[in-house]
């Protein structure tokens, strides 16, 4: 079994209640957190993504917004998650990342193009094209999203980087993000 769904969790502060699923020895929101904390914004600031994709957030705006016993993702976390999605994939790291985007991302709403495959949504973790923003700007819905985690980077030289994991229609994996960006959150616990 690739994953167990779990009960949906509703979350005290505000009522918003969000779908999870049991992925490995992790337990996952299956939907982007909406909890509105100061400065959080909606893409293209159009109420109607809200519900469907959840608000955005910079690096600096994680702190205290995962729900009680809930927690923002570490970049471990993520890694966790994409060794066990990519377990029986066999061969070099772009079969993985491939293999990764696919079996996250929902079936519909992607912007495909070329060589993209559909998503399968295979272990239920409903990856939408959320967009993002930067400098001020919104960026690539119906393609592209990006899942913060709690982790700097380590090189001194980009303090102002943090990991998250990306995906498109064509690949996903772990990288480095300016903290001022706003990309959505998912948040996690151990099963």
């Amino acid at each position: 079994m690739d994953s167990t769904c779990c009960s949906d969790f509703i979350d005290k502060r505000d009522g918003q209640t969000y779908k999870t699923v049991q992925i490995g020895n992790q337990v996952w929101f299956a939907n982007n957190l909406r909890y509105n904390s100061p400065g959080s914004l909606i893409y293209n600031n159009d109420v109607r993504f809200e519900p469907i994709l959840g608000r955005l957030y910079t690096w600096n705006q994680l702190e205290g917004i995962a729900p009680a016993g809930w927690r923002i993702p570490t970049k471990d976390d993520w890694l966790a998650l994409e060794s066990f999605v990519t377990k029986d994939v066999e061969g070099m790291d772009v079969k993985k990342r491939m293999a990764l985007s696919v079996a996250l991302r929902t079936p519909d709403i992607w912007d495909l193009g070329g060589m993209d495959v559909a998503g399968t949504n295979q272990f239920g973790f409903l990856g939408l094209p959320a967009g993002f923003c930067q400098d001020s700007k919104f960026w690539c819905f119906g393609s592209k999203t990006g899942f913060w985690s709690s982790t700097e980077s380590e090189s001194p030289s980009s303090v102002k980087y943090a990991y998250q994991l990306q995906i498109n229609s064509m690949f996903a994996g772990i990288s480095l993000e300016s903290k001022s960006s706003a990309f959505s959150v998912r948040c996690v616990r151990d099963a």
